[in-house]
């Protein structure tokens, strides 16, 4: 609706002026109906796609979260290889005990088996029975007694009644300057045995009046410690 100013007279109203001029009073509104609203105009043509916006600065990185629960145990793996065993063969013999006097190739006989020795090592015919194929380290020694004037005397490994192994020949002299005639003699070698050798000490001097005397007169004690 909308209103429309009726225009008298000035005369006929005191009051208000009309807009148009001075000579008329606005006494009254006539309010007439507002006319109908036209229709809605079609849909104007889509505009172009504007251009992408910049990107906005990374914002600053959130709080740390809160630790997690643990998860579950993961499942056992399988066991590793068996490592290899270095040490299963060992064992020492020795004779406590004087012998009599020995010539050139005579057996220095071991009387004893030691504590703690395997089973796969056997005192046998003064000397060692291997029964396990490896490589030994022999450690071995004889206590000689001879005649200060008779000169040296010498012991060394024999496997199987064969040739002394030149590298286990041990020489004693006798002790000339105290006139002491005992002396021992130790040494040590590396020796790849077989299964069934027999390991013994013998003399491979031929001087006169050899004698090997106790407490201790002879030993050997063997580890082995590889294959």
């Amino acid at each position: 609706m909308f209103r429309k100013k009726q225009l008298f007279p000035r005369t006929t109203y005191k009051g208000q002026n009309c807009s148009k001029c001075n000579n008329c009073k606005v006494i009254n509104f006539i309010e007439f109906p507002s006319p109908p609203i036209g229709a809605t105009g079609s849909t104007g043509p889509t505009g172009e796609t504007g251009g992408v916006s910049p990107v906005g600065v990374t914002g600053e990185a959130g709080a740390t979260g809160a630790t997690g629960a643990p998860g579950e145990v993961g499942a056992t793996g399988p066991p590793g290889a068996t490592g290899p065993t270095f040490i299963t063969t060992y064992g020492q013999f020795y004779r406590p005990t004087q012998t009599g006097v020995l010539g050139e190739n005579a057996i220095i006989p071991l009387t004893v088996t030691g504590p703690n020795t395997t089973a796969d090592l056997v005192l046998s015919g003064g000397g060692v029975r291997i029964n396990t194929a490896g490589l030994y380290l022999i450690t071995y020694m004889a206590n000689t007694e001879n005649d200060v004037n008779a000169g040296d005397v010498s012991f060394a490994l024999n496997v199987n009644g064969g040739a002394a192994i030149p590298v286990s020949v041990v020489t004693v002299s006798p002790f000339v300057a105290i006139d002491l005639g005992r002396q021992p003699g130790t040494n040590r070698v590396l020796l790849q045995l077989a299964a069934g050798d027999l390991l013994t000490l013998i003399v491979i001097s031929a001087t006169a009046n050899q004698l090997f005397r106790g407490p201790n007169a002879s030993s050997i004690t063997l580890i082995k410690v590889a294959n």
